[in-house]
């Protein structure tokens, strides 16, 4: 496997890790300062975007969604974010552990995703994608001015763009996993990186002594049946790999996706409806405010007449209170006129008091009056918008998908098992449904309240006209008549028809009070309860749940008819659905608020998921764990170089990676990990690269009743010289560090080696190593596993004894290369791989962790490599040299000459 340079990078950071795009030429870096930053590679690199370091946290872990359309950020403070790789937009937030008293540190991302290689559509699947009603419906528009927060929910002109940013809702498509590991044992999994499963804690499924294991490795089987773990104890060295059955998450895979779908579907539309309420709340604040600024300028004038010295006004939602301080003393009075009582006054009578004339021609100009009136408008005008064209299609939207799952609850012989009721997502659609009938009476009051705000409007325009026109002809006794024009109007005035009425309304309910109030300001007794009547469900059919497929038990929801006759008289039937709404209810009870309702119906959809969730989470089950390395052992850490002599600083833990791998119909597991020199009492042994391999069983056979025996093999490889296949078995001298190491493809790891010679002068290799075809040993336990056997007694295998068993480690080959290379100039210490068909590359990170080498390799024959090799250096310098030229912002800086970069060993 030749290696062709394609590019060498320079950063302006210091790189502290990086990874590559599964599926693109995409590379992410984290720098020693915290900044992450997504580049393009194809001939020359081109900067994505970049994300300032995070406050008051650190970046522990990234991990790739399997089609890298979306990136897993883990951080210190035990959040998971999920950026849009797109658009650097935070798509999800996972809180995991950052809610507990003490959260820990993410030290661990792993995105895995189910084979669908042999996988053929459930019927259940079938069934439930034929009928999707919302693919008939109108899409949903972008919410104006939605903040910056709203990520893709709020702000994405399409639900179903929104979707697919999050998954891949394919016809037949495969389901993802994420998980993620902390340092106090703790980890978490998320199907589609959305669906919650919970935090499960180590310490509560098994009985192992594990003190502060932290979680460094992880992966999953193709089909999502078992989760493996490699844990780190603190302060040892010993490492375990800990096999876990995921249970329902694997035999109610279907069920389970179905309802992920559906969850994120719920989550996206429950965002969106928050989003609309806080867009509305600004507008009716907005319109508020105006109103209330208007009327301080007035109280001023009045309070100016009355000999009082203005101190302030109150707006509560209900009426207005002015403050004023007389010159007699301190005490506070109101005002013995008010804003309504002259308004009506001049309605009533056609002539204005002597406070209102101040007002109307000195203090609300006509430039005012156009502004309040073209604000105010636009504020009635974009609340019920928002109402009509956002808030209450999502509702009725919603409605349509908890109707949905509500049908998946009454199946009770598929979904039962993951822990879905049909009680609580009943009462989830009667709130939706009240809710939609608590929008309609707002949008009856905004049309209301706009064309009564408009005659008041056009009013206070005729009477500043006619008071003009006084001013003119102060012969004329009165200023308006509002309806009835008559002689002693001066002629110059155009004749317009006002409707009194609502001019009074207005003044009545709306000028000094807020009648919008009980939509937006929430009051002490509010409830939501009278929305949520008891209901009387049918009896399931189906007969209990079978708990044989389960795992698990489910207490089955309580049957309301073997309740007392008395409590089901009380009750209601559940269908079809009959909402409360609030004009049904008491005029003297305080109605919801849209906030109150949309947080209620955000809180009580959540729970409906989390107590699935959480049961498939809990139903997790340790099978067994294998000690990897005891403790005492040296540790030995990625070889992440830096200054001042500091040459084994801790990247991401021991170093270990973990890789599953598909063959011959079998399921294998690869573990590649370093063990330290001196080992069966040898000082003189050098450091060795162990590999372990375990075969996974089907599911099927791993039963409660039948455990199984472990099948171990191990291949263990000294790292005393090196040497390459087609070299004969030539032999280095010397000694080998292996500095870093990540696997390639299902065949070959890919490693990074420094030799020191006898003579003290090092080198630097990239090699590629066949871990397929090593040398394995049998290592079978006698113990045995399975679901039903106690965790802690029987399961727990040391591999470490029975390898010092059946290994004489000092008679183990040296490390044999597929491919090497030697790198001169270039003090390699990491790699970063990307075995993908049609771009495999590795990315290898100097010593000063700022210059990067990225290499591709081809199939070629060897001599036809040979040939070309100078040639292809040469060309790749040129054009180095030449980005270099134009200016590139990323990657200026002078560079060693290419040509002695690579040799060939």
């Amino acid at each position: 496997m030749p290696y062709h340079l394609l590019s060498d990078k320079a950063f302006p950071e210091r790189v502290r890790f990086f990874s590559w795009c599964p599926t693109m030429d995409l590379l992410i870096t984290l720098s020693t300062l915290g900044d992450l930053a997504l580049y393009r590679f194809i001939i020359t690199w081109q900067k994505v975007w970049s994300l300032p370091p995070p406050k008051d946290t650190t970046v522990g872990a990234v991990a790739w969604r399997p089609d890298g359309k979306v990136l897993a950020i883990g951080y210190s403070t035990g959040v998971v974010k999920l950026y849009d790789v797109n658009t650097a937009e935070v798509v999800h937030t996972i809180l995991g552990t950052s809610g507990s008293e003490n959260p820990a540190p993410v030290t661990c991302l792993h995105w895995a995703e189910e084979s669908v290689k042999k996988r053929t559509m459930h019927h259940l699947e079938s069934a439930l994608r034929r009928f999707e009603m919302t693919q008939y419906m109108p899409q949903l528009s972008v919410i104006p001015n939605a903040t910056s927060g709203a990520g893709v929910f709020a702000s994405t002109q399409r639900e179903g763009t929104a979707n697919r940013a999050i998954v891949q809702d394919e016809a037949g498509g495969s389901m993802n996993l994420l998980v993620a590991g902390d340092s106090e044992g703790n980890f978490h999994l998320s199907v589609f990186g959305i669906f919650y499963l919970g935090v499960v804690s180590l310490s509560k499924i098994t009985k192992l002594p594990l003190r502060h294991p932290n979680i460094v490795r992880a992966s999953v089987t193709p089909d999502l049946s078992a989760i493996n773990l490699v844990i780190h104890e603190a302060n040892s060295s010993q490492q375990r790999m800990l096999m876990l059955d995921t249970n329902l998450l694997h035999t109610r895979k279907s069920e389970i996706r179905s309802l992920s779908l559906k969850s994120t579907q719920v989550n996206f539309l429950i965002n969106y409806i928050a989003e609309g309420v806080r867009a509305t709340e600004e507008d009716y604040d907005r319109v508020v405010e105006l109103t209330k600024k208007n009327l301080e300028v007035f109280e001023r004038v009045l309070l100016d007449h009355n000999g009082g010295l203005f101190v302030g006004i109150y707006l509560d939602g209900a009426r207005i209170s002015v403050i004023v301080d007389e010159d007699e003393g301190d005490r506070d009075v109101k005002t013995s006129t008010t804003p309504t009582i002259e308004f009506l006054g001049i309605l009533a009578t056609g002539t204005p008091s002597e406070p209102l004339q101040q007002y109307l021609q000195r203090e609300l100009t006509e430039r005012g009056l156009k502004k309040w009136e073209r604000q105010a408008e636009s504020g009635y005008l974009n609340m019920r918008k928002l109402v009509h064209e956002y808030i209450q299609p999502a509702c009725e939207r919603l409605i349509v998908h908890l109707s949905d799952i509500n049908g998946y609850s009454r199946w009770y012989e598929r979904f039962g098992p993951v822990g879905l009721e049909e009680p609580f997502v009943h009462s989830c659609i009667m709130l939706a449904g009240s809710f939609v009938g608590r929008l309609q009476e707002l949008l009856k009051m905004l049309n209301v309240e706009l064309r009564n705000f408009k005659e008041f409007a056009k009013w206070l325009h005729v009477i500043r006209a006619a008071l003009l026109a006084l001013m003119r002809h102060p012969s004329h006794a009165t200023v308006v008549e509002s309806v009835q024009p008559t002689e002693q109007i001066p002629s110059d005035r155009p004749y317009v028809a006002i409707d009194t009425i609502r001019v009074a309304e207005f003044l009545q309910t709306s000028f000094t009070s807020d009648r919008l109030a009980s939509f937006f300001v929430r009051q002490p007794d509010e409830s939501l309860e009278p929305f949520l009547p008891p209901c009387e469900f049918p009896l399931r059919p189906g007969g209990d749940l079978d708990t044989s497929s389960a795992q698990t038990s489910i207490p089955p929801p309580r049957n309301l008819r073997s309740q007392p006759e008395p409590a089901r008289q009380l009750r209601r039937p559940a269908y079809p659905y009959t909402f409360v709404f609030p004009s049904e209810l008491p005029s003297n009870m305080t109605r919801p608020t849209l906030r109150g309702f949309s947080d209620r119906l955000g809180d009580m959809c959540g729970r409906v998921f989390d107590t699935s969730a959480n049961l498939i989470g809990q139903s997790l089950r340790m099978l067994g764990s294998v000690e990897l390395t005891k403790s005492g052992e040296e540790e030995i850490h990625n070889g992440v170089e830096g200054e001042g002599g500091n040459e084994h600083e801790q990247r991401r833990g021991l170093l270990t990676q973990m890789r599953i791998v598909e063959k011959d119909a079998a399921v294998y597991q690869y573990v590649a990990y370093v063990r330290p020199r001196g080992l069966q009492g040898v000082d003189a042994t050098p450091p060795s690269l162990w590999v372990a391999r375990f075969r996974h069983l089907p599911p099927s056979t791993i039963s409660i009743t039948t455990p199984v025996h472990w099948h171990v093999e191990v291949a263990c490889v000294l790292l005393k010289s090196i040497s390459a296949e087609d070299d004969e078995g030539a032999q280095g001298s010397g000694s080998l560090d292996l500095l870093d190491m990540e696997f390639y493809d299902d065949e070959i790891l890919c490693v990074v080696l420094r030799e020191v010679g006898d003579d003290g002068n090092e080198k630097r290799h990239l090699a590629s190593f066949a871990y397929t075809e090593a040398d394995y040993r049998s290592m079978t336990s006698e113990n045995t596993f399975g679901r039903g056997v106690d965790m802690g007694e029987s399961v727990d295998f040391s591999m470490v004894d029975h390898a010092m068993k059946h290994l004489l480690v000092s008679d183990q080959p040296g490390f044999i290369a597929a491919r090497s290379r030697v790198l001169t100039q270039f003090e390699a210490v990491t790699l970063a791989t990307n075995g993908r068909e049609g771009r495999r590359i590795v990315g290898l990170l100097a010593r000063d962790r700022k210059r990067m080498l990225v290499l591709d390799t081809e199939t070629e024959e060897d001599d036809q490599e040979d040939e070309t090799e100078n040639g292809e250096v040469e060309k790749r310098d040129d054009e180095s040299r030449q980005s270099k030229e134009k200016g590139d912002e990323d990657g200026k800086g002078g560079q060693e000459d290419l040509d002695d970069v690579l040799m060939t060993e």
